[in-house]
């Protein structure tokens, strides 16, 4: 899968998770955790709908809050989760 395809894809599920992102111009580069945007509960919904659609199972004990600042960093999480597999 291609990178702006996996950017598309995190960019729709956080659109769709979380409506109060379609007010804003969401772009690869927002900032989502230290705005507020997101908090752990939400990173929690997140990991569990990036995996259902993304078919893989994300290791959380190595994960970090940095890799869901931005739509760009979780598509990165995504990319490389997707190619250890």
């Amino acid at each position: 899968m291609e990178a702006n395809e996996i950017l598309k894809r995190v960019t729709g599920l956080l659109e769709a998770q979380f409506p109060v992102l379609k007010s804003l111009p969401l772009d690869p580069h927002t900032v989502l955790v230290s705005s507020g945007y997101l908090d752990s509960f939400a990173i929690v919904t997140l990991v569990s709908e990036l995996e259902g659609s993304f078919h893989f199972d994300i290791n959380v004990d190595a994960l970090e809050v940095s890799s869901f600042e931005t739509p760009a960093a979780i598509a990165s999480l995504c990319e490389a989760t997707l190619r250890a597999r």
